[in-house]
């Protein structure tokens, strides 16, 4: 199942671009969706740089969750000091 992990991580990122063109106060619906795979993604790659870095940026735009975003992010250049995104 590892296999997916960096899918989820990426379907949690790319969620983030319909957020980012929203406009006005209104929950965006795909908050949920967002957060749940980025939660996966996490649980099946966490010595993964990529997934990890693609489900903090998630975390943390989409779902508003700074810490744990943040954690991921710092945790994704801890495992690889070179990835330009994290």
């Amino acid at each position: 199942m590892r296999e997916f992990a960096t899918a989820y991580g990426m379907c949690a990122y790319l969620l983030r671009l319909p957020k980012g063109k929203r406009l006005g106060d209104r929950p965006w619906a795909g908050t949920v969706e967002a957060e749940q795979s980025a939660r996966r993604a996490v649980r099946l790659g966490a010595d993964d740089a990529v997934t990890l870095c693609q489900a903090g940026f998630a975390l943390a735009f989409v779902v508003g969750d700074l810490n744990d975003g943040a954690a991921l992010i710092d945790r994704a250049h801890v495992l690889n000091t070179n990835l330009a995104t994290a």
